[in-house]
């Protein structure tokens, strides 16, 4: 079976169909925020929900529904997220309210942020990663929110994406920690959007990048009224 791993939607519905097109898979793995910065909430969580998925929330996701709190956002991050929990859809809500915020499914751990804090931390650092390789017990574990395509062995070592053979590292006994990247907003210089497409059957993982029309998500977002720099910010992938 194929596996697309996502994360970081965030209401940006075309780089979303784009990558819906792109995958030849037969199911999603969601790791978080489909909604936030973006001007298409509701469209894009009734993407995912006519996907063959399973998901886990993101802090956007819980934030617009008022599950975690949003004080230290940055101003035009508020903005958005209010301006998503006044439009998000009834049913879409109660769909975010019951996701558990980790999830396991066979030698994968998913989270958002980290194992250690699965909602609200980074892992960008060495120390981070090395750390957090305490909180999970599986060989491996993917999580999204930096919106930075890496992955990281258990030394804590940052690793460009690239095609892993899953199955060398669990026979050398090697733990990862796995981040497919942003569908929506990438912040690693490439505003592609990526995600990446685990080969459970092969024991592969393989990191995808897709462009889609940065003009039309941006016209949206200005449409919305939505800070500019949420539309500025996605032709130059930071």
């Amino acid at each position: 079976m194929r596996v697309a791993i996502i994360s970081d939607v965030h209401a940006n519905i075309d780089a979303f169909r784009a990558v819906v097109d792109d995958a030849d898979v037969e199911e999603w793995w969601c790791l978080g925020d489909v909604v936030g910065y973006g001007a298409a909430p509701n469209e894009c969580l009734t993407l995912l929900r006519d996907l063959p998925h399973v998901a886990i929330p993101g802090n956007h996701d819980w934030a617009a529904i008022g599950r975690v709190p949003c004080q230290d956002f940055n101003p035009e991050a508020y903005q958005c997220i209010t301006w998503t929990g006044e439009v998000l859809a009834a049913e879409h809500r109660d769909y975010l309210r019951a996701l558990s915020e980790t999830r396991v499914i066979d030698d994968f751990t998913l989270v958002h942020g980290s194992p250690r804090a699965p909602i609200e931390e980074y892992v960008l650092s060495t120390h981070q990663a090395r750390e957090n390789f305490k909180y999970f017990s599986t060989p491996f574990c993917l999580h999204g929110h930096t919106h930075q395509a890496v992955y990281f062995t258990h030394q804590g070592t940052p690793h460009e994406p690239e095609s892993l053979d899953l199955q060398a590292y669990a026979q050398a006994g090697e733990r990862l920690l796995c981040n497919p990247g942003a569908v929506g907003q990438p912040r690693d210089g490439d505003p592609r959007a990526s995600y990446a497409v685990l080969d459970r059957d092969a024991g592969t993982l393989m990191w995808c990048r897709v462009p889609y029309d940065i003009d039309r998500a941006a016209a949206r977002i200005r449409a919305a009224g939505l800070p500019d720099i949420e539309a500025l910010r996605l032709s130059v992938g930071r």
